[in-house]
């Protein structure tokens, strides 16, 4: 097992991780309208498409209850 505790090359959070995602042009506008929606809820313009997808998984929980 190696240790990472000295290694410099891990400065970034670990919980964090990036992807690139392909959505079909459709998908995107959707979701760029729900994101005008959250904006508008919310009362902040400080939303990422991370926020918009969580919002629609926690929904999406909820009905599933």
């Amino acid at each position: 097992m190696k240790d990472n505790t000295n290694n410099m090359a891990r400065s970034r959070d670990e919980t964090k991780v990036s992807r690139n995602v392909v959505l079909k042009a459709e998908t995107y506008e959707r979701l760029d309208r729900y994101k005008a929606k959250l904006i508008g809820e919310r009362g902040t313009s400080n939303i990422s498409f991370d926020d918009v997808i969580s919002s629609l998984l926690e929904i999406s929980n909820l009905n599933q209850i």
